[in-house]
């Protein structure tokens, strides 16, 4: 197959994009080891088991599916969150994205 038939492969428009994109994955896939540990080392003999039992039922059955939607409507739409959220569902909605974006930097930075 010679380099013309070969598609072409998305690339991040800066150097900055591709940091920052790999450090939400570094920053979240440490909070998803990280948590349950440190659950499990405080609690001793007081539920700690029964919390991550409902912790990682949460995070398959409401984080997971989130995060993919997330993903594929950022791969679909390849604009910012706040703009994806006008292009899917229109102007009105806008605000969601911005409430998005305003919920994930809350949790990573509080």
């Amino acid at each position: 197959m010679s380099d013309a038939d070969q598609p072409e492969t998305p690339l991040f428009k800066s150097k900055l994009g591709l940091v920052l994109s790999c450090l939400g994955c570094v920053v979240g896939t440490g909070n998803i080891w990280r948590y349950p540990r440190i659950v499990a080392n405080n609690s001793g003999d007081e539920g700690g088991l029964t919390f991550l039992i409902l912790w990682f039922f949460g995070l398959w059955v409401w984080s997971v599916p989130i995060l993919l939607v997330e993903y594929a409507v950022g791969r679909y739409t390849r604009k910012t969150v706040i703009q994806a959220f006008r292009y899917m569902a229109g102007p009105y909605f806008q605000w969601m994205g911005g409430f998005v974006a305003f919920v994930v930097l809350g949790i990573a930075y509080g």
